[in-house]
């Protein structure tokens, strides 16, 4: 009696995998070429900008570390305001006017240089302006 196969050889009868086509490599593209892809604004660049260059005047990663200090003090000083507007029942007017006081004292609060803190004023007002 011969023994006759029911199931056929199953590599057979799989299907071809589909052709992708090959995509190029990313992970050295132009892009890409800044590992550090921290957002610096250009109103905070301009304070550290030579005047006969154009160009910054510290590292990237520096100017990155000091914006991000500026930005948060910002951000904080924005919560600060709102929260005593609340508190205190006071003016908006009357809580920036103290904020002032603070960010003219001497030591600089955080040691911000005059320029980041004139920045850091700038910066609050368009927070508060959008609240």
């Amino acid at each position: 009696m011969a023994i006759i196969p029911l199931v056929q050889d199953p590599i057979r009868l799989l299907p071809s995998p589909p052709v992708f086509p090959t995509l190029p490599d990313i992970t050295h593209s132009a892009c890409m070429t800044d590992p550090d892809q921290t957002y610096i604004a250009d109103s905070f660049l301009k304070i550290y900008l030579d005047p006969g260059s154009g160009k910054p005047i510290a590292s990237r990663s520096w100017l990155a570390e000091r914006y991000g200090l500026c930005e948060d003090f910002s951000q904080l000083l924005c919560e600060q305001v709102q929260q005593k507007v609340l508190e205190l029942r006071i003016t908006k007017q009357d809580a920036l006017e103290r904020v002032e006081r603070g960010l003219n004292s001497t030591p600089a609060p955080l040691g911000l240089t005059k320029p980041e803190i004139n920045w850091v004023r700038l910066r609050l007002l368009e927070l508060l302006s959008l609240h």
